[in-house]
This record gives structure tokens, sequence and C-alpha cells, in this order.
């Protein structure tokens, strides 16, 4: 049987693994969603452009 410390001591880690994993998804997200507004408007501006030729 596993040592109840070690184990504890995995649970910990994977725990912190977990909390950076879910910090970054949400720096992803927030960059997606960045990116997401920004492409928009370059999509908005050039189909004004188009409009007026």
């Amino acid at each position: 049987m596993e040592n109840p410390k070690l184990s504890s001591e995995k649970l910990d880690e994977h725990s912190k693994q977990l909390e950076q994993s879910a910090e970054k998804l949400n720096q992803l997200e927030s960059e997606n969603l960045t990116l997401l507004g920004e492409n928009q408007a370059l999509n908005t501006a050039r189909n004004k452009k188009r409009c007026f030729r």
C-alpha cells in the first residue's frame, strides 16, 4: 500500500498543477476574446472598404 504522506504530497502537487492549468486557460480565453474582437474589427473595416470601391 502507498505511503499516505506520499499520496497527500502527490495530491497537493496535482492540485497546484490543476490550479495553474485553470489560470492558463483563463488567460488564453481572455487573449482569444481580444483577438476575436480585433479580427471582427478588421473584417468590418475591410468590408466597408469593399463597399466603397
